[in-house]
């Protein structure tokens, strides 16, 4: 049961670095999210450090990891993403777009 918990993690992993690290500055459209006339959408601070403690969490998995490596990186990622949720105060399309991206991770934590 802890290897298929493990690598469902792993299409959580990708998303949240690419958001976080997205610079294009074109507009792009995939399922309904988009950027801001080509710029990123402005979050919150909750969101930048939510994401910020993601990315490092991800980082700092040791090479070879085991299922209770993952477990605790799944622990680690849960408690972050529920921060950025619960410190929302975001309005808006921007908001709107955030939470279209998240709500489908959630599912996959």
């Amino acid at each position: 049961m802890a290897t298929l918990r493990c690598r469902s993690l792993l299409p959580v992993l990708i998303p949240i670095i690419v958001l976080a690290e997205c610079t294009s500055g074109t507009s792009v459209s995939i399922d309904g999210l988009y950027l801001n006339g080509g710029y990123k959408w402005p979050v919150n601070e909750a969101t930048i450090v939510g994401l910020d403690e993601m990315k490092n969490a991800i980082a700092s998995l040791e090479p070879n990891p085991g299922p209770e490596d993952y477990l605790s990186l799944q622990s680690e990622l849960q408690t972050s993403f529920q921060t950025i949720f619960d410190k929302c105060d975001m309005e808006g399309e921007a908001h709107e777009q955030l939470h279209a991206y998240l709500f489908p991770l959630m599912g996959k934590m």
